[in-house]
């Protein structure tokens, strides 16, 4: 009989235990913690607390294992949110105009996403029992070593252990004892801090309010701080601010309301002030992208690493459970062909290349400094990038490609960049000052006249 084990009872665990149902006699998910009965937050998962988003190629990928997944998901709450018609998004070169583009995210806590795969998976869960460690050779993984709940320990053989316990993961450990060869490790650290605290949406604020993005802006005299508000379920929201390491987002109730005051304009800020919140400030400050090259090395026959274990990308790219869902499809896909001795961790390591290139160069560009031109072509170069940036947030057919291009990395744009220059030689408006920005969501005007919120704030502020 085939037995595959996977470590780990989460968002990628779980989808790692549905890729692989259809292909072994038993799957088995070993889960450390006790689950909650409700959608609530549990210890094992530290970034729980924060935002989470499924772009259009996680719902794809989703709906493939899981197929009815999504609609469960907006049924117990989860905001389906229409870029950009029901965002206000304010980039480092300025305000989106408002356009219905057809391209849209998920937004819920990650509680709600894991009791909905959870109640949807029909995968047999031992919970309150953590892996001890691995056994076999560095030939072959031949299973892995219990420690019950009641303090007891289990022997238990597979033909494939996963390891799905995400960014602190003990996998290489445990290879090593049996005289595997360490993997190497690229870390990529993105040098930001966020903190995150939801609140309730009271007043009726919850049926007119969009998402909210503040990114840090494109200026001498920008702080490198951002801000999200994202709908909910339960009628709630969830801000989470962002800054560089040296100068993160406080967590004391004060101090984060102060923070979100110096993100640009004050809406965010003026919202928490009007909406009570709903339990504690949290920070998060591991947000490193880290890829654990077991793809490339000679690793033993029975093991394999999904999701934050393998690579995990920079949580407030939104593109970690996209990268997940993508790995355990081509696992749903590809093992029959492969097979379990085959080399199933290139294929995923393949399905994770784009949204760990799309993090790197995000983070490459956060990182660069003002350099002299080289020569009059990089000036040229340069000149055509700002002008087509600047052009996106006015014109219907960029802004278009541009949200479709990062909602599936590894595709490509559907323009080539002569397009989109002729295209951004076609926008003659200019950017949208904040007070223009705001008049585009004129059901959030009428409820800030209304309760008074950061009404005269935006006059004083372009």
């Amino acid at each position: 009989m085939s037995r595959a084990v996977v470590l780990g009872g989460g968002y990628a665990g779980l989808l790692a235990a549905v890729a692989l149902r259809d292909h072994v006699d038993e799957v088995m998910v070993i889960e450390r913690d006790r689950y909650p009965d409700l959608p609530e937050q549990r210890l094992g998962v530290p970034q729980s607390r924060h935002c989470h988003l499924m772009v259009e190629s996680c719902m794809r990928a989703l709906e493939a294992l899981m197929p009815g997944t999504i609609e469960c998901l907006l049924s117990a709450g989860a905001r389906r949110i229409d870029l950009t018609n029901n965002a206000l998004i304010s980039a480092p070169m300025g305000w989106f105009e408002r356009f219905d583009l057809g391209t849209s995210v998920i937004s819920c806590s990650r509680a709600l996403v894991d009791h909905v795969m959870r109640e949807n998976a029909g995968i047999e869960i031992r919970q309150e029992t953590t892996a001890d460690r691995l056994f076999g050779d560095k030939q072959r993984v031949g299973g892995v070593v219990l420690n019950r709940g009641d303090g007891t320990t289990e022997k238990l053989d597979a033909a494939l252990v996963v390891d799905a316990t995400g960014r602190n993961s003990k996998a290489p450990d445990w290879l090593s004892t049996l005289g595997v060869p360490a993997a190497r490790a690229s870390v990529v650290s993105s040098g930001m801090a966020s903190s995150s605290r939801r609140y309730a949406a009271s007043n009726g604020l919850y049926d007119v309010l969009p998402a909210i993005l503040l990114q840090p802006q494109d200026s001498a005299s920008a702080n490198g701080r951002g801000a999200t508000v994202y709908p909910i379920e339960n009628e709630e929201f969830i801000v989470t601010l962002t800054g560089p390491k040296s100068d993160p987002p406080p967590v004391t109730e004060d101090g984060f309301l102060q923070y979100a005051r110096s993100v640009g304009p004050e809406i965010v800020a003026d919202l928490m002030a009007a909406s009570p919140p709903v339990g504690l400030v949290n920070g998060y400050r591991n947000l490193s992208n880290i890829w654990r090259h077991y793809d490339e090395a000679t690793f033993p026959r029975g093991f394999l690493a999904l999701g934050d274990a393998f690579v995990a990308v920079e949580p407030t790219h939104s593109l970690g459970m996209a990268s997940a869902a993508l790995g355990a499809r081509w696992l749903s896909e590809n093992l029959p062909s492969v097979g379990l001795d085959g080399n199933l961790q290139a294929g995923i390591a393949e399905a994770a290349t784009a949204f760990w290139d799309v993090t790197r160069m995000q983070q490459t560009a956060q990182d660069k400094k003002p350099e002299k031109p080289s020569s009059s072509l990089s000036s040229l170069e340069r000149r055509i990038s700002q002008q087509i940036a600047l052009a996106t947030l006015r014109s219907k057919e960029l802004a278009k490609d541009f949200f479709q291009t990062r909602a599936h990395p590894g595709e490509g744009s559907a323009l080539t960049t002569q397009e989109r220059l002729k295209l951004a030689m076609k926008v003659r408006k200019p950017p949208l000052s904040t007070l223009e920005a705001m008049a585009q969501f004129p059901e959030l005007e009428k409820w800030v006249a209304e309760f008074g919120v950061f009404e005269c704030k935006i006059e004083s502020t372009s």
